[in-house]
């Protein structure tokens, strides 16, 4: 993807935008011809500057999750970026949208292409939905609805139901991977604490993870689900030797956020043993800072109760 474009000279709100949506390609990055303006990001204003960095810092938190999506699409043959016909077939109206995108099976992007604009209008297919950048859950019957989207914003939503992992980011990747891990944990629908919300409740999700250096099949996969007011996590690595070949201190987990949560729990337990939480009323939103050693390498459960 050459953000900015290629041959030709864009405009700086373009380029924005531009840079908006290319943070979200799985191959990102910034390429121009001989002979065509500069257009990197420190090329611009500082207003500019700052609007490119907050989105690229946002693909870089979601780099564990699109680094799973490329070993799923090794295993499986699916597409790691895709159009919202292949993720909801069945809904026709999916057919003929050609500005939007899904990055895996959990992440709408609505990017602007069009100057001047402070919003744009969208199709977000049935179900419950996350807007990224006010943290607040909507649902969809299957319909086009509008999204604010002053220059520094690309409208993002995140499909209820998913476990997503998370890195802090970073000036790179390599340091990145070291700072450890996040888990953005969204139920499928809010829990108001009755018995049928918590049999009904679910989310899933995985992550693959080696050293990002070469092809050895060391790694580990681990896969969350939530059933039962339970988040578990299974760790599986490739072999017995690979817990030896891969630095698990980078699996080390950082924070956890529970979304969905529609009241304060009266303990949230790891492993059986209570554990301190934050609870933000506004986006019903739990947590969890991780005060003991928590790691993806080993199995553990994460149990919530009203």
């Amino acid at each position: 993807a050459d953000i900015c474009g290629f041959t030709g000279n864009t405009t700086e709100e373009l380029c924005v935008r531009w840079s908006q949506l290319g943070a979200f390609y799985p191959f990102a990055r910034n390429h121009n011809a001989y002979g065509s303006n500069n257009q990197d990001p420190a090329h611009w204003t500082e207003e500019t500057i700052e609007a490119i960095k907050q989105v690229f810092r946002i693909r870089y938190h979601l780099l564990p999750y699109i680094y799973t999506l490329f070993y799923r699409s090794y295993l499986n043959g699916t597409t790691v970026a895709r159009a919202l016909a292949f993720e909801f077939p069945e809904d026709l109206a999916t057919h003929k949208v050609d500005s939007q995108f899904m990055l895996g099976s959990c992440i709408l992007v609505t990017p602007v292409l069009d100057e001047g604009r402070t919003f744009v209008e969208g199709y977000v297919p049935s179900g419950e939905w996350i807007n990224l950048s006010t943290g607040k859950r909507y649902f969809s019957r299957g319909t086009w609805k509008y999204f604010d989207a002053p220059l520094n914003v690309i409208p993002i939503s995140i499909r209820c139901g998913c476990i997503v992992p998370i890195q802090v980011s970073a000036e790179t990747t390599d340091i990145a991977r070291k700072k450890g891990f996040g888990l953005f944990v969204i139920l499928s629908s809010t829990d108001d604490g009755s018995s049928a919300a918590g049999q009904r409740i679910t989310a899933s999700g995985e992550l693959f993870w080696d050293n990002g250096d070469d092809a050895s099949l060391n790694y580990v996969h681990v896969k969350f689900e939530v059933r039962d007011r339970t988040l578990t996590v299974t760790s599986t690595p490739s072999s017995v030797e690979s817990l030896e070949k891969i630095d698990f201190h980078e699996l080390d987990l950082k924070l956890i956020f529970i979304v969905g949560l529609g009241k304060i729990p009266s303990e949230i337990m790891l492993n059986n043993n209570p554990v301190k939480f934050t609870y933000h009323h506004n986006e019903q939103t739990c947590q969890l800072n991780s005060q003991d050693h928590i790691t993806l390498s080993k199995d553990f459960i994460i149990k919530w109760v009203f």
